[in-house]
């Protein structure tokens, strides 16, 4: 996976960037090694497909990762 445009700001906000065409698709083990806290105290926000959104949830609760609250932005490419 290439993460493109990582950034970690003030108050702990950091921001991905990920590209899928340039490397793995994003899931919820990436999405949780990409992240230096625990998730469960963390607010997601996500822009992508909803199919994506929901595989990656539902990942991150068998892990028992879920967030606090998501924030999500569905599209889909056609």
């Amino acid at each position: 996976m290439r993460a493109r445009g990582s950034h970690r700001g003030p108050d702990g906000l950091s921001v991905h960037v990920v590209v899928s065409a340039e490397g793995p698709r994003l899931n919820a083990e990436r999405l949780a090694r990409l992240e230096p806290f625990a998730l469960p105290g963390a607010d997601l926000f996500y822009c992508g497909p909803a199919g994506l959104r929901d595989a990656i949830l539902a990942g991150l609760k068998t892990m028992g990762q879920s967030p606090r609250r998501v924030h999500a932005e569905a599209f889909e490419l056609r």
